[in-house]
């Protein structure tokens, strides 16, 4: 859940800090699901390091426990 809250915010950062260029491109005729797709790197992204976290959990529980 906190994961995917920061790349909500990171998302809203990338927006506000690239305003001008996604309006270029609103004005050259991108739909707003063309200019979303762009974004699916961020999310492949978070999803990758929170599956590794996830995982990595699961490998270091038993050790952990036993310690």
């Amino acid at each position: 859940m906190t994961s995917v809250i920061m790349l909500m915010f990171y998302i809203k950062h990338y927006i506000d800090t690239h305003k001008k260029e996604l309006g270029i491109l609103k004005a050259l005729g991108y739909s707003n699901i063309k200019i979303a797709k762009s974004f699916w790197v961020f999310g492949i992204g978070t999803f990758i390091g929170t599956a590794i976290g996830y995982a990595g959990g699961f490998l270091i529980m038993p050790w952990f426990y036993d310690l």
